[in-house]
């Protein structure tokens, strides 16, 4: 608990400068049906690429922040027939430290205009099962509450979720990479099956 709290008072000191996270906009979102982007394999070397890797001017602390990559991607059987060339959802992820302080961000793209009617918010707090190779399980929280952001033009929403992990998490998922996710969202419940399942675990050892 005192781990949290204090992870929660750096987000928020970050996020008032505007620092949190930078932009990583310009993603390689995957093309359904495409064996490149399907088939990560993308090793340790790929997976450490920094965006950020220094001290921060206005806050003062140490950040390190490596490059987003794919991660998963999901679309429920019932409605797979509508998706045409696209996936319902689509994960990508990447690790942020501040100080000595790590944490999970996962950007979830759901093709969907109706996303928000559908998946709700990512609540504060909102907890993630995460089932690691050995089949042992842990559960990360969502350091803020996250409505998504809309584009209705191109149709889909973006929630990005920002989850801490402490020292013992930390020592878990840099022996073992993850197999799935469990995702609780406001209005349900949804489980990932991830594709580049050593990303966590190769940033993890980059940092």
């Amino acid at each position: 608990m005192i781990f949290l709290k204090k992870c929660v008072l750096i987000v928020i000191c970050i996020v008032s400068w505007g620092y949190i996270a930078h932009a990583q906009f310009d993603v390689p979102w995957f093309e359904a049906r495409s064996e490149k982007n399907i088939n990560q394999d993308s090793g340790m070397q790929s997976d450490c690429d920094f965006v950020g890797n220094g001290v921060n001017n206005k806050t003062g602390y140490v950040e390190k922040e490596l490059e987003s990559k794919p991660f998963f991607v999901y679309t429920n059987p019932q409605v797979r027939k509508y998706m045409k060339n696209k996936y319902l959802v689509e994960g990508m992820a990447n690790l942020y430290q501040v100080n000595n302080n790590i944490f999970l961000q996962i950007r979830f793209k759901i093709n969907s205009a109706n996303a928000k009617k559908n998946y709700g918010d990512l609540e504060k707090a909102s907890k993630i099962k995460v089932t690691l190779s050995d089949r042992s399980t842990l559960y990360i929280e969502n350091l803020d509450r996250e409505r998504g952001k809309t584009n209705k033009k191109e149709g889909f929403t973006i929630y990005n979720g920002t989850y801490a992990l402490n020292k013992d998490k930390v020592k878990e998922m840099k022996k073992h990479g993850i197999d799935n996710i469990a995702v609780l969202w406001e209005e349900g419940y949804e489980e990932y099956q991830i594709i580049n399942t050593d990303l966590v675990k190769n940033q993890l050892s980059c940092l």
